[in-house]
């Protein structure tokens, strides 16, 4: 039984999601199907065959009540992930962790849903600091999805932003140059200004931040509410190019508000 305010190591990641890899679904309502149209077949051919009709009948009967358990079960998986996503919208991150965490398992058999899942446990890491358990689930989606795909675009820039707040700088450059070399999607474009405003701000770019701080707005306003800290940055940029905010040396302010914006969201209301 895992605590309220558990966090796995990148270890433990790696191998909940190496060890339920997705399996092929199974179809038994198929193999009955089979057993319908030979048991048919051979009614039709023997005509009064008592054997055929049972059989008939009871590959039916078997098909309906299978093709319901499947349905129900599917329909179970699709609640689970949503409680998963609702409880990640709402910044739940320690309470939505542990739902991913859990679900994971039961997910095998459901390949869209898992890799759903375990996204979102990868945002949920972000959102509480744990950066490498972070890293270390989207290593593993990166390979489940086609590269040049909005999800693999996606994924990727949300490890390099996790790769910054590591201070792996020469890493987290390498994927930032990998994704401007790529034709991106919207929602990865806006991910991408974000991720690279971060970024201008570690490397200490503070003029290149103000350059695009007119069209930063409209470049990050997809993220919704997330676009929020990148606009935090920017103006707190300005503040540390002047040199000074009160008696607080200007770069030392930006660091400041980085800080307290992080330990904000580390500390979010469960």
């Amino acid at each position: 039984m895992h605590q309220v305010n558990w966090i796995p190591t990148p270890q433990q990641v790696a191998r909940l999601l190496q060890t339920n890899a997705p399996l092929p679904r199974r179809n038994f309502a198929g193999i009955f199907l089979m057993g319908f149209i030979l048991s048919l077949l051979v009614l039709i051919i023997t005509q009064t065959s008592p054997l055929a009709l049972l059989l008939l009948w009871l590959s039916m009967i078997t098909m309906l009540l299978l093709n319901q358990q499947q349905r129900r079960a599917a329909f179970t998986a699709q609640r689970n992930t949503l409680e998963v996503t609702e409880l990640t919208m709402l910044r739940h991150s320690h309470a939505a962790l542990l739902a991913a965490w859990k679900l994971i398992p039961r997910l095998r058999h459901y390949p869209q849903l898992q890799a759903q899942t375990a996204m979102l446990m990868g945002a949920n890491l972000q959102t509480l600091g744990a950066h490498e358990p972070a890293i270390a689930s989207y290593d593993h989606l990166l390979k489940a999805f086609p590269p040049g795909s909005v999800v693999h675009q996606v994924i990727h820039l949300q490890r390099a932003m996790s790769l910054l707040n590591e201070e792996r700088l020469t890493d987290a450059d390498s994927a930032l140059r990998a994704a401007a070399n790529q034709q991106l999607a919207p929602p990865p474009r806006a991910i991408y200004t974000s991720v690279q405003t971060f970024h201008r701000l570690k490397t200490h770019q503070l003029d290149d931040m103000l350059t695009s701080a007119d069209t930063l707005p409209n470049s990050v306003r997809p993220l919704g509410i997330d676009a929020g800290y990148t606009y935090g940055l920017t103006a707190a940029a300005a503040i540390a190019a002047t040199g000074s905010f009160a008696r607080m040396e200007g770069y030392g302010f930006l660091h400041m508000v980085e800080r307290k914006v992080r330990w904000m969201q580390s500390r979010a209301k469960e």
